[in-house]
């Protein structure tokens, strides 16, 4: 059985309360006089097997709690000393039950009407599942136990309140909401069809790298230095490098291609960083091997920078034999450096790096890249990424799926070190935007399953733009109508306050907690025409 009106004489705020739960019926009450007929609205109105109402007030009304209490009664767990009278429907046929009301008379028109016991009542199968953006730590939670015919599911921002941070519970949201937008487009929020990218910010990305690497290369002994300056062929290559962006940096001009610690720290600003990452982006074939090889660069120059600085006989022993020194290491690095930064010249990837490097002991430091057991991992994760690259100041790739989502998100997660700036986010979506799709995931969710439902929406447009409020109604709608089992039957109420909401609704749908607004329709009126008829608002003189 449906309950479908609940007439209550005093709980809490809510005294002499009629609330309608159903707007295939309209009561009509004289006092303790009950007449039911059925209303004008018909069964397909919003979809067959779906039925939407809304409690309307301010604050303090009394909304949350007439939820508690219509809750509390489709548990069978009545509240102590609550007096209430209820309609139920099933088949076309009215029950009514009341609990410590007497004196009471039911009619009604065309209807057969027959009385309920308690016990019924507590043997009727009922489904309720709850929602609600707001979160407030002081609030006293309402516990509503399940039985063997009632469930109760709380899938409210406050009854996840303790699991937010927990990173399986957050996965488990993430694929929520992939699901849903698999079965339904939220594409009227503006929510785009990619709703999640990843973002690494490529320029900040390789200028990292780069400035690190120039942190170890530019670390010149002073006495090394009269000793590297008889190497032509880098001071060429700085040269070549300085010559490349002489025409975006004005004061580059008057740098000589000299090597020292002292010249190259000076030439190299992040100005000139900043233009030599866009260029390497724009020159790689893929952006991911270009981090890699950057990585491993950097690691290298690390390496050699650390086992001079130990001046350590035996580990310098270990990395430089008796035919390569120290000196023709960093040499040969900082000339395969300036060659990679140089503008037009080929970005290489990790493998090809070695064909840069000529010194023995350099190139035995990367013979274990081909023994990798990350190797083709990282060849399908540079692949995907670049499916859908774009080189602009995000450097966004798209995650489609929850299945690219778990494969990005664990690649990350590794050890790697690749990405420093790197990112998993929605894909434009404002908070606005990803309330809507926190809500109707976890609806979503609940609807699966085929069975009946009750399900109430606590102020679920409280977060959203007028415009969205506008259309909150209509999307609720389209959302149930296509998610829903064609036998399921949703009997959706929903709180608001706000006008835009209400304007949607027929008055056989309203309940209005305000006695300034009971008895006046609004439905299709225009926000000013609400206002104006002082919907929730009080009067105010205004001084001159």
């Amino acid at each position: 059985m449906k309950l479908i009106y609940l007439y209550v004489e005093e709980y809490k705020v809510l005294k002499k309360r009629d609330i309608t739960l159903c707007s295939h019926f309209q009561v009509t009450r004289n006092k303790l006089n009950f007449n039911i007929a059925r209303s004008k609205i018909r069964d397909d109105f919003f979809t067959k097997g779906l039925d939407i109402v809304a409690l309307f007030g301010q604050n303090g009304s009394g909304k949350s709690t007439a939820i508690e209490l219509i809750t509390n009664i489709l548990s069978g767990n009545f509240p102590d000393f609550c007096e209430f009278f209820a309609f139920y429907e099933e088949n076309g046929v009215i029950y009514y039950y009341s609990n410590s009301i007497d004196g009471y008379n039911v009619t009604s028109v065309g209807l057969k009407i027959i009385p309920v016991f308690t016990y019924d009542l507590k043997m009727e199968r009922q489904n309720v599942i709850y929602f609600s953006h707001q979160v407030e730590p002081l609030s006293n939670k309402v516990i509503f136990k399940n039985s063997d015919f009632f469930t109760y599911k709380d899938c409210s921002n406050q009854a996840k309140l303790s699991r937010l941070k927990n990173k399986n519970f957050s996965n488990e949201q993430i694929r929520l909401c992939f699901r849903l937008l698999e079965k339904y487009r939220l594409g009227n929020y503006g929510i785009s069809s990619v709703p999640m990218i990843g973002a690494s910010y490529p320029v900040q990305e390789v200028m990292w790298y780069l400035k690190k690497i120039s942190g170890y290369l530019f670390q010149i002994p002073k006495d090394l230095d009269v000793f590297v300056e008889k190497y032509f062929e880098l001071e060429e290559s700085l040269y070549n490098v300085i010559n490349s962006y002489r025409h975006q940096i004005y004061n580059l001009a008057e740098n000589r291609a000299v090597i020292s610690s002292n010249n190259l720290n000076e030439i190299f600003s992040s100005k000139l960083f900043r233009l030599i990452s866009r260029d390497m982006i724009n020159r790689s074939n893929r952006y991911l091997d270009l981090l890699l090889m950057l990585d491993l660069f950097l690691d290298i120059s690390r390496v050699l920078y650390e086992e001079y600085e130990k001046g350590l006989s035996s580990a310098y022993d270990d990395f430089i034999d008796n035919s390569s020194s120290y000196l023709s290491c960093h040499v040969e690095l900082l000339g395969s450096y300036f060659l990679l930064i140089s503008k037009g010249s080929r970005i290489v990837d990790v493998y090809t790096l070695k064909e840069l490097i000529k010194n023995k002991k350099l190139r035995f430091y990367l013979s274990d890249l081909d023994k990798s057991a990350d190797a083709y991992d990282i060849y399908q994760i540079s692949s995907f990424i670049q499916n859908t690259f774009k080189n602009n100041d995000e450097g966004v790739f798209d995650i489609d799926s929850y299945e690219s989502f778990e494969y990005v998100n664990e690649f990350i997660s590794r050890d790697l070190r690749i990405f420093k700036n790197f990112e998993l986010k929605w894909n434009g979506i404002s908070s606005g935007q990803y309330s809507l799709l926190t809500m109707y995931s976890r609806l979503f969710e609940h609807c699966q399953n085929g069975d009946d439902l009750i399900i109430f929406i606590d102020e679920g447009e409280s977060n959203l733009h007028p415009e969205w409020q506008r259309i909150y109604i209509k999307e609720l709608i389209s959302f149930f109508s296509n998610v829903k089992d064609p036998t399921q039957n949703l009997q959706v109420v929903i709180t608001s306050h706000s006008p835009f909401v209400l304007s949607d609704l027929p008055s056989e749908s309203v309940n209005i907690l305000d006695e300034r607004c009971v008895g006046r329709s609004f439905f299709g009126a225009n926000i000013f025409e609400i206002y104006n008829k002082g919907f929730l608002l009080g009067k105010m003189r205004i001084s001159p």
